[in-house]
């Protein structure tokens, strides 16, 4: 799972099924709370993801395609947003948690800290 900061007013909870690559990718979101952000010089969302699939830049690729890029992006952030920003912090997209898939255990979660 991961948490990321992205440009504008999302609300509520869905999913993003949208290829990536010419594959078939799917992402739950969940938007926790908006506010303005001064040193973004923009409304923000803070947004809860959880991929599906493990394509290349999926997430990134979901948040643009609902009109809400993650800040930080200069790859899928339309430049006009970008220079409307005073952000010079990196993007704005952590892992939460990682699950994986153990031979002998049939899930091991862990959060990350």
């Amino acid at each position: 799972e991961y948490v990321a900061i992205v440009h504008g007013t999302l609300l509520g909870k869905g999913t993003v099924e949208l290829d990536v690559g010419g594959k078939y990718a799917r992402t739950e979101y969940h938007a926790v709370y908006s506010a303005w952000s001064p040193s973004i010089n923009s409304e923000t969302t803070r947004v809860h993801l959880t991929p599906h699939t493990g394509r290349s830049h999926q997430l990134r690729q979901h948040m643009k395609a609902l009109g809400h890029p993650i800040v930080g992006d200069k790859t899928y952030c339309p430049i006009d947003i970008q220079q409307r920003n005073s952000n010079k912090h990196g993007m704005y997209l952590w892992a939460s948690s990682v699950q994986l898939i153990h031979p002998d255990v049939e899930a091991a979660h862990a959060p990350v800290e």
